[in-house]
């Protein structure tokens, strides 16, 4: 193989990283990101964060939705955990230095969001999605209490039937959350 088609691969490779980071980050779903994978390696991209590992290679009849999902889960795993690593490690450092964190990737990173309260409600329990369901009716459902955000009784009545199950299940260990 050829020195520059190995730089090229590379930055393909970094690319792809970095949309799907952008992406996690940006608190897509899971269904929305595998979604887009999917609809890029049929589409545009067949080796669309599959440059290196190349799984595809490595199966013989599954689906190919099947190996793209598998493709996603991997790369999204890869990702926490290198990049995970580092950035609680930079986080560490800044704090011991007394120097203040202006993002905390690190927290971004782990909870698939930069939002300060689907962060929080992550951190009190609730999913990924349902999160991402009481932040888009935050008007609603979030109210602001003395020290903080706190969640609204009203979100008894959600449209979503995992918010109100996890709601049950979080009221009974993380009471103080609940105006």
């Amino acid at each position: 193989m050829h020195a520059d088609s190995d730089e090229n691969i590379q930055h393909q490779t970094l690319e792809d990283y970095a949309k799907l980071t952008l992406m996690w980050i940006s608190g897509y779903s899971l269904k929305q990101i595998c979604d887009y994978v999917i609809e890029i390696r049929e589409r545009l991209d067949c080796q669309f964060l599959d440059r290196l590992d190349q799984s595809r290679k490595l199966v013989g009849n599954i689906n190919w939705d099947t190996i793209a999902i598998n493709i996603t889960m991997n790369q999204l795993n890869k990702l926490n955990f290198v990049l995970g690593k580092y950035f609680l490690k930079v986080s560490k450092e800044l704090s011991a230095n007394s120097i203040p964190l202006d993002n905390n990737w690190y927290q971004y990173l782990e909870y698939g969001t930069s939002s300060d309260l689907r962060i929080w409600l992550q951190q009190n329990g609730y999913s990924r999605e349902s999160s991402q369901y009481i932040e888009d009716k935050a008007d609603e459902l979030i109210v602001n209490g003395p020290f903080g955000p706190l969640i609204s009784n009203r979100i008894d009545d959600a449209n979503d039937p995992d918010v109100i199950n996890e709601t049950k299940e979080i009221k009974v260990n993380v009471p103080e959350i609940f105006n």
